[in-house]
């Protein structure tokens, strides 16, 4: 493993042929800790990571009667890329040689698109007037790094990057969805960048939405 990594601009529109190594890192980086989104029950909807391959073994890798399914398929995952990626996203990769490793990618949002994307009622009138952000948000979709490649700044590198995209778009406000049972890597991260829960969910994963102000406003508030 050779750890020269370099970093490029995607876009799957102008480059198809790296989506289907984006789809494959995407899925890996979820079927493990702490996300254990590999293997899920089409009826009853209880989920497995990767790592409880051999549990799913013994149960014949079935659940209420029926075969388990992949929790991210490929061809959903593509078209959720396809559709979220465009010419006002930032989408940043990470690659070891030609191999992708690690990805991000954000996008400006109004606040009653977003309020309906993460299906939170309320949210649109607290980015407006509680944040006082009046303006398209930047959104900050997803970020990820294969196990193997962690801990090496890799993801820094990625959030920073992406983070210039929106300053440079003049985004007053940075928003991003996650969860707090169990604490994930990103929601402590994003507490010690500053974030803070602006919304909940209050279901059992603790999904949280946390916001950040990029500019000072006229308060002197950020």
């Amino acid at each position: 493993m050779s750890y020269s990594i370099k970093y490029m601009r995607f876009n799957p529109h102008k480059q198809p042929e790296l989506l289907p190594q984006v789809v494959s890192c995407y899925r890996k980086v979820f079927s493990g800790e702490p996300w254990n989104e590999w293997k899920k029950c089409p009826m009853c909807g209880q989920y497995w990571g990767a790592g409880q391959r051999l549990t799913l073994k013994q149960m014949n890798f079935q659940h209420c009667g029926t075969a388990v399914v992949d929790y991210w398929p490929r061809g959903i995952v593509a078209r959720d890329i396809r559709h979220e990626i465009n010419d006002r996203s930032s989408c940043w990769l990470a690659m070891d040689g030609a191999s992708v490793i690690g990805f991000c990618w954000g996008y400006p949002i109004s606040q009653d698109t977003l309020e309906e994307k993460l299906g939170l009622e309320g949210l649109a009138r607290t980015i407006e007037h509680d944040l006082r952000c009046p303006w398209d948000v930047a959104y900050q979709d997803e970020i990820g790094v294969l196990p193997g490649y962690r801990r090496r700044g890799i993801a820094r590198w990625l959030f920073e990057a992406r983070l210039d995209d929106f300053l440079r778009q003049g985004l007053g406000l940075s928003v991003v969805r996650t969860k707090t049972r169990p604490p994930t890597v990103v929601y402590h991260w994003y507490l010690r960048l500053g974030y803070r829960v602006v919304a909940e969910y209050g279901d059992q994963e603790g999904r949280v939405v946390m916001a950040k102000k990029l500019y000072l406003d006229s308060s002197g508030d950020r």
